[in-house]
């Protein structure tokens, strides 16, 4: 079942910018800000969502630039999110971070420095499995991410993302509930950091 879904065709009424310069032109969200930020924008629904998928489209990154992916946030002291790094040349993901914001402490979780040229589908899914929560990261249609928190740390919440150094360009964001089982990939969404 889709929980959210933007192609931002219309406003950001749907979404509160925590940090950053955020705008809709020709269809797409963009970021401008070139400062360092875990939580830049996230949706306005969307506290009371447990086990989802969210996916996107990583389009292009600048050189040295992050775009972050954020999952279970509850405020800016409690969420998972990843880091999607590149270095030189742009447009390829060097490192991928997932790390967990828990009580105002970040901590990193794991780290997978598999190379990928982009444009990538990247999917960032979270599901209770007993006190633990289990969370995976797919790019495209490898699974570079399998990582079980113990106990999980955050209950609930929403997505959103966050950026560093360069303009992100976002579009056709789709979050969907997984219905008690892992989930295909659904239609395509597109992300992208512009250099």
């Amino acid at each position: 079942m889709v929980l959210f879904s933007d192609d931002f065709s219309g406003d950001l009424s749907a979404w509160t910018t925590i940090a950053g310069t955020w705008t809709i032109a020709s269809g797409q969200l963009n970021c401008a800000s070139w400062d360092t930020q875990v939580v830049g924008l996230i949706t306005n629904d969307g506290a009371a969502w447990i086990d989802y998928y969210f996916q996107a489209d990583i389009v292009s990154i600048g050189e040295y630039g992050y775009t972050r992916m954020l999952a279970r946030y509850t405020d800016a002291n409690n969420l998972y999110y990843i880091n999607l790094k590149t270095g030189t040349p742009a447009n390829r993901i060097y490192q991928m971070e997932l790390r967990v914001i828990d009580g105002g402490v970040d901590t990193s979780l794991i780290i997978d420095y598999t190379v990928h040229a982009l444009p990538q589908t990247v999917k960032f899914q979270v599901e209770d499995v007993g006190a633990d929560v289990r969370i995976r990261v797919w790019v495209g249609a490898g699974l570079e991410i399998d990582y079980t928190e113990s106990p999980g740390t955050q209950a609930s919440g929403k997505i959103g993302f966050g950026h560093y150094y360069y303009t992100i360009i976002t579009d056709n964001v789709v979050v969907d509930s997984l219905g008690g089982g892992g989930a295909a990939l659904p239609q395509r969404c597109v992300v992208g950091v512009g250099v």
